[in-house]
């Protein structure tokens, strides 16, 4: 059984369709949110191929790292690498993809005990 095995299975009952990405495109960016409203079929048909192929666009592999100054001091001193945080910004149409997964297998994916930060409750 482990022989033949390539991760998870893609059944019938889990389907990126457009009605699922068109409701998560509402809590995108201005440039999603304002689009035609045909980018929804086409992300469906994006996102289902990704799944099909095992493949991610390298420009989803992307993302941009914005250094933040921790608000301790900073005006006292001059300041080093342990001043800031980072946080990632990563784009949009990954961020759709990311929900989209999590509808479906959100109740079998977990994170390390040593994440603390947006998890749920």
């Amino acid at each position: 059984m482990r022989s033949s095995y390539a991760g998870f299975p893609l059944s019938d009952n889990v389907n990126i369709d457009t009605e699922l990405v068109s409701n998560f495109t509402g809590l995108t960016a201005e440039h999603l949110h304002y689009s035609h409203p045909i980018i929804s079929v086409l992300l469906s048909y994006l996102f289902q191929l990704m799944l099909l192929f095992h493949y991610i666009p390298v420009g989803c592999k992307y993302s941009y790292i914005v250094p933040l100054a921790k608000p301790k001091d900073v005006r006292a001193r001059a300041l080093n690498c342990d001043d800031f945080r980072a946080i990632t910004i990563s784009p949009i149409v990954l961020k759709v993809f990311e929900y989209c997964i999590l509808f479906h297998y959100g109740d079998i994916l977990y994170s390390a005990d040593n994440q603390f930060g947006f998890k749920k409750v």
